[in-house]
C-alpha cells in the first residue's frame, strides 16, 4: 500500500543515522559514538553547539562533532502538505479518523502482542492507549516515570490505565551521574532537558518579524552557562543559523510546528525514541508519522492551535469517557535528600572533565544549591548541563568511557 510505503519513509527521518569519513570512505551508523570508536575525526562543531546550548536542539543535519552529519532533513515543502480550510469541528473530526487508521496500520505493521507502551499525563500517549483499546488491541503493559517535578504524571495515567483494564507499572526517574551519561551516549548527545517557550505567538511569523520571535522564541541570549570560553559561542552565530533554518518553513501552514517538528522532534524525541527505548531491537509505534495524518496535522494552519486546546478537545471528542481525568502538570521541586546526593554526585563526577565546562563554576553554583533552599531547583539543570558539556568534551578528546544504566 502506498500509505505503509509512506509510513516507513517519513520514520526514516526520524530514526538517528549518521555519517562520517573514515579514512577514504563514508560510513554510516544509527551512533555518533561508533563512528568516533571506528575513527570518524571527533572535533568539536562550536557553531552548531552554540546553537544546542541556546535552544536545546540542534538544526539540520549538524551534531557536536564537525566532522559527524546527522540524516538531511526534506524540504518541508516536497512533502504534499497543503492547509486546510476546514472549521475546528471538521478539523478534530478528520483528526479523529485518520488517527484512528493510523493506528490501525501501525498494528498490521508491528502486530499487537507484546506491547509494552510508555503512558505519560499528557496527550499523545493517552490517544494511542484508548484507540488501542477501542480497537481491542490492549497492550500488554503500561509504564509511567514518577517524576518528582510532576506527580501528577503517573497520577493521571495511572487514572486513564485503571479505567482502560490495562496493567500499570510504575518506574522510578532514573536520576544519577550514571543513566544521565548513559542517557547522552544512547541518544549520540542529541537530548538535553532545557525549559524553552514551547508556545507562540503566529502573528510574529505573519508580519514578517522573523529575527524578532527567532530571538524570544528560540535562541537564548547572553551567556551561555558553565562553559570557559564564551567567544566560541556568540549569540549572534546562533541567531542566523536559526533563522536560516526557520525560514525553510515559511511556506508551511504552520511553520512554528513545522520548525519544531523537523529539529526539536526529530532529532531530540526521535533520538531519545529509538536510541533509549529499543536497546535490543524492538520495534517502535509512530502512528503520529503515518502519511496520511502527519500531511492532515501539517496542514492544520497555526491559527487552529495557538489556544493549545486542539489535541485536548479531540481526544474528549473521541473518548468522552476519560474526559474526566485531567492531564499532569508540573509543581516546583521540592528540597530533598534526593536532590542533594544528585548535587554531591555531580560535583564529583566534575572531577574528570576537560576544557570545555568551566569546571570550578559548575561546582561552585552545585555547591550553593545544597545550602540554599532557594537555588535547590538549580541542582536538575545543573546536573545535565554539566554532564553533557563534561560527556562532549571527553568523547572529542578520546577519553570518554561507556556508562550503563543499572
Amino acid at each position: 500500500m502506498a500509505a505503509e510505503a509512506g509510513i516507513n519513509g517519513i520514520v526514516h527521518y526520524f530514526q538517528p543515522r549518521y555519517s562520517g569519513t573514515i579514512g577514504s570512505k563514508t560510513v554510516v551508523s544509527a551512533s555518533i559514538l561508533d563512528l568516533i570508536d571506528q575513527g570518524a575525526p571527533a572535533e568539536i562543531d562550536f557553531s552548531a553547539l552554540n546553537v544546542f546550548l541556546r535552544t536545546g536542539f540542534y538544526i539540520g543535519a549538524s551534531t557536536a562533532f564537525r566532522h559527524i552529519r546527522a540524516m538531511e532533513p526534506p524540504d518541508p515543502s516536497s512533502l504534499g502538505v497543503t492547509p486546510t480550510d476546514l472549521d475546528r469541528k471538521a478539523i478534530m473530526d478528520a483528526y479523529i479518523d485518520l488517527f484512528r487508521r493510523a493506528v490501525q496500520r501501525q498494528i498490521r505493521q508491528y502486530g499487537s502482542q507484546r506491547v509494552c507502551m510508555g503512558l505519560s499525563g499528557g496527550r499523545d500517549s493517552r490517544h494511542i492507549l484508548l484507540e488501542l483499546c477501542r480497537v481491542g488491541a490492549k497492550p500488554d503493559l503500561c509504564w509511567t516515570v514518577d517524576l518528582p517535578n510532576a506527580p501528577s504524571e503517573f497520577i493521571a495515567a495511572e487514572a486513564v490505565a485503571l479505567r482502560a483494564g490495562v496493567r500499570h507499572k510504575r518506574l522510578p526517574p532514573a536520576e544519577s551521574v550514571r543513566s544521565e551519561c548513559y542517557k547522552n551516549q544512547a541518544t549520540s548527545f542529541e537530548s538535553i532537558e532545557h525549559a524553552w517557550i514551547t508556545g507562540a505567538i503566529p502573528v510574529m511569523v505573519h508580519q514578517g518579524r522573523i529575527d524578532e520571535l527567532i530571538e524570544k522564541m528560540f535562541v537564548r541570549g547572553g551567556r551561555v552557562p558553565l562553559v570557559q570560553d564564551q567567544n566560541l559561542f556568540p549569540v549572534q552565530d546562533a541567531l542566523e543559523q536559526v533563522a536560516v533554518e526557520f525560514r525553510r518553513h515559511l511556506t508551511m501552514p504552520n511553520p512554528i510546528g513545522s520548525f519544531y517538528l523537523w529539529n526539536r522532534t526529530r532529532r531530540t524525541i526521535g533520538a531519545s525514541a529509538f536510541g533509549l527505548l529499543c536497546p535490543g531491537g524492538q520495534h517502535v509505534g509512530v502512528p503520529y508519522l503515518d502519511i496520511d495524518l502527519f500531511r492532515f496535522l501539517s496542514g492544520i494552519p497555526d491559527s487552529a492551535t495557538v489556544d493549545h486546546e486542539l489535541h485536548t478537545t479531540t481526544i474528549r471528542r473521541a473518548f468522552p469517557e476519560f474526559a474526566d481525568i485531567p492531564y499532569a502538570h508540573k509543581i516546583r521541586v521540592p528540597s530533598s535528600l534526593h536532590i542533594r546526593k544528585l548535587a554531591v554526585d555531580t560535583a564529583f563526577y566534575l572531577l574528570r572533565s576537560r576544557a570545555l565546562l568551566d569546571k570550578s563554576g559548575a561546582v561552585v553554583r552545585l555547591l550553593r544549591s545544597l545550602v540554599s533552599p532557594a537555588r535547590v531547583e538549580d541542582v536538575g539543570w545543573l546536573h545535565t548541563f554539566s554532564i553533557y558539556l563534561t560527556q562532549v568534551g571527553l568523547a572529542s578528546t578520546g577519553h570518554l568511557r561507556e556508562a550503563t544504566l543499572v
